[in-house]
């Protein structure tokens, strides 16, 4: 299994309020959670699951999490929903 996500930042500010102070701005959730979920279906991945945390945490809205056939493709998953993250500009993310 693999997961990807926004990047973290501080517990005591929002997300977007971090952002801003460090002078970036993040695209919405939803456009990201498309993005992710459009770069794992195109690369085949086996039971897609998105859990919505909106609300619940402030590191992130959304956590999907996919599996594969082997261990290649889960690689080749991860590889995948990260360089379609890149595009939006977020760097430095690591995959679990």
């Amino acid at each position: 299994m693999t997961q990807c996500g926004a990047p973290q930042c501080t517990t005591n500010i929002h997300k977007r309020d971090f952002a801003a102070a460090h002078g970036k701005t993040l695209p919405e959730p939803d456009v990201l959670l498309s993005a992710i979920l459009t770069a794992l279906d195109d690369h085949k991945a086996d039971e897609v699951v998105t859990i919505d945390l909106n609300g619940k945490s402030d590191i992130a809205d959304y956590m999907v999490v996919a599996s594969g056939q082997s261990s290649r493709q889960v690689a080749a998953l991860s590889d995948a929903v990260c360089r379609s993250l890149k595009d939006f500009g977020l760097i430095g993310l690591k995959p679990e």
